[in-house]
């Protein structure tokens, strides 16, 4: 195997020189990250459960159903920064040999979230014959979506390696030493620059790839995953009122996603065998993706009588532009066999992409949304003492529908497209809410409910909300504050791999993210 090894070596010096072409093929996962989305908004918006979408009277009824801002007769300006206490708890199987023993894992991610920011000017109209009651416009800022978190596990494994992957992949692709050099510069080729991944011959285009990591003798596997960013939403909206019966609204929406991952795994040898030729890897991950995109919400709320209201809004796609860069590498050290005296051995993205991170731009699409909403309010007679209403929405949306394009790959678009036509099904979300409100003062609670978008049953992501608020309501102003606990389940694999090469479970991790988040709003109405 040595002499096999040196003279690949003698090979792999001809073979840097190539030029570099890659894609950053993206997958069902981050499909998902970028699609299922929660706003924030104001206090008392997150105190009902979210549930605006027939309500209106409030800057979120924007993000929701644009038509809710056709409620206001006068103009107001509020902000609402959200302080958010994340912490992720992941149970992973302490070993292959004893899949039903597991070891937990907590990892706390706190933080202050940009605050919603909104302004909505509202203009009567100055013909009182006219049914048409006024004019609104509306402009902010809104968070829908909070990527940070931290994921650590940790655990034996007796039937694979993430190296497996690397092989499999590069088999699969019948690619050469000069392929695995130059188009897989931030996995398999960084394992192959490294010898942890090598090859049973030395003709360079036509190789036999293996491993030198035996799992089968035991290896320890750690993963830390820090991940940071989110989804900003700029919302220019319009709404208006036909005779206190039919509210109109549109809402033209700007996003800027960001979304950065620093992520180190770990392999140890633990079978004792010094002459094995591997000892442990690294393999660090460093991944920055910026995009911006546009949508588009329409929505109307018709009160048939002046306590009941009945809310529907359609969200289209959003369309982004993507950008990824990312720079990785290899840690490799492969114990009794050396090279220039070494055994350890280090790569990175730059070393083979000529010195520049790697780089890809893409589009992506995210699935349309539906929400049919419904709205109680009682007490509406100037001379009650006690107001409040009850109100509900539920959204349909199909994540299956969400497709990457990447320009000049087509058959790479059509295959992880259809991976997530088959990963991901349609589903629904609901939300509830409701407010008491005696003169100056209000109380609130809610409840939300966010389907899993998994097409397997065995997968859960569903998201649960409770929350609940108080409120004050003075003249000029108003000042709100809510608490909401956030439960997000999920299934984490530290890698994957194809079916036709595995025939034992692949290990994976359960997650439970649980986000205490406190938010305050203040406002002023002119």
């Amino acid at each position: 195997m040595m002499n096999i090894r040196l003279k690949r070596l003698l090979l792999a010096g001809t073979m840097l020189t190539l030029s570099t072409t890659i894609l950053k093929a993206q997958d069902a996962s981050e499909a998902l990250r970028y699609s299922q989305t929660v706003p924030v908004g104001t206090a008392r918006s997150q105190a009902i459960g979210g549930a605006m979408g027939s309500l209106g009277g409030d800057y979120s009824a924007s993000s929701i159903n644009p038509a809710g801002l056709g409620f206001y007769n006068t103009s107001e300006i509020v902000i609402a920064p959200n302080f958010f206490f994340n912490t992720n708890t992941t149970k992973y199987a302490l070993s292959t040999q004893n899949p039903n023993q597991f070891g937990t894992y907590k990892e706390n991610k706190n933080g202050l979230q940009v605050p919603t920011i909104g302004i909505v000017l509202s203009m009567p109209n100055m013909k009182p014959s006219s049914p048409w009651r006024n004019f609104t416009v509306g402009i902010g800022v809104n968070t829908i979506a909070n990527f940070r978190r931290v994921t650590y596990l940790e655990g034996d494994n007796y039937n694979y390696s993430m190296s497996d992957r690397w092989v499999q992949q590069l088999t699969e692709d019948g690619a050469s030493l000069s392929d695995a050099l130059t188009n897989y510069v931030d996995g398999a080729g960084l394992a192959v620059n490294t010898y942890l991944v090598d090859t049973f011959n030395v003709s360079p285009n036509n190789p036999s790839w293996f491993t030198s990591v035996n799992p089968t003798t035991g290896i320890q596997q750690r993963d830390r995953k820090v991940e940071s960013g989110g989804i900003y939403e700029t919302n220019l909206s319009f709404a208006t009122n036909y005779g206190d019966k039919l509210y109109l609204g549109m809402n033209l929406g700007y996003t800027i996603l960001r979304y950065k991952q620093e992520r180190l795994y770990q392999e140890d040898d633990i079978s004792g065998d010094d002459l094995n030729e591997f000892k442990y890897f690294d393999y660090n991950v460093n991944q920055e993706t910026e995009g911006t995109g546009v949508n588009i919400k329409i929505g109307a709320i018709y009160a048939p009588v002046s306590n009941v209201r009945i809310g529907v809004a359609f969200h289209t796609p959003t369309w982004y532009s993507m950008n990824d860069v990312t720079n990785n590498s290899v840690l490799a050290n492969t114990e009794n066999f050396q090279v220039n005296g070494s055994s350890e051995r280090m790569t990175a993205t730059t070393d083979l992409n000529d010195g520049y991170p790697l780089e890809f731009s893409y589009n992506y699409r995210t699935p349309l949304k539906a929400t049919g909403s419904l709205s109680y309010v009682f007490g509406t007679f100037q001379a009650a003492k006690q107001q409040g209403f009850i109100t509900a929405d539920v959204d349909y949306i199909d994540y299956s529908t969400s497709r990457y394009k990447f320009p000049g790959f087509q058959s790479i678009s059509d295959q992880v497209n259809e991976d997530i036509k088959a990963t991901y099904k349609a589903t629904f979300n609901a939300r509830v809410g409701g407010e008491l409100k005696f003169d100056w003062f209000a109380v609130r609670a809610g409840y939300a409910y966010y389907g899993s978008p998994y097409e397997n049953s065995d997968f859960d992501a569903s998201i649960q909300r409770l929350s609940g608020g108080v409120g004050y309501r003075g003249k000029g102003m108003f000042v709100d504050l809510t608490y909401v606990n956030s439960m997000q389940k999920d299934t984490y694999y530290p890698y994957t791999l194809l079916y036709k090469y595995s025939d034992l479970p692949i290990s994976s991790g359960s997650t439970k993210l649980s986000t205490s988040t406190i938010v305050a709003s203040v406002g002023f109405k002119f």
